[in-house]
């Protein structure tokens, strides 16, 4: 496993990203609001105290969609960073 800590801007995105085969990803919202929009499903926000756990190898965009600083910790497993 892989942690990562992540911080956007408002309005910063990871857009159009996909990991290495067979990866996922678990997020965690530390501050802020984090729009989640994964490859076949409805986009869903999360804000603090969230949590996430998706396939990493399936398209997938992380934004803020709020007007405050967000703050995430990411953790992709196996390690692909």
């Amino acid at each position: 496993m892989t942690p990562v800590l992540t911080i956007y801007e408002p309005r910063g995105e990871w857009a159009d990203f996909k990991g290495a085969p067979g990866t996922e990803l678990f997020i965690h919202v530390l501050t802020g609001r984090l729009e989640l929009d994964v490859e076949g499903h409805e986009p869903v926000v999360l804000r603090t105290g969230d949590s996430a756990y998706f396939r990493a190898d399936r398209p997938h965009r992380l934004r803020n969609p709020g007007k405050s600083v967000m703050r995430m910790i990411g953790v992709v497993t196996p390690p692909a960073w």
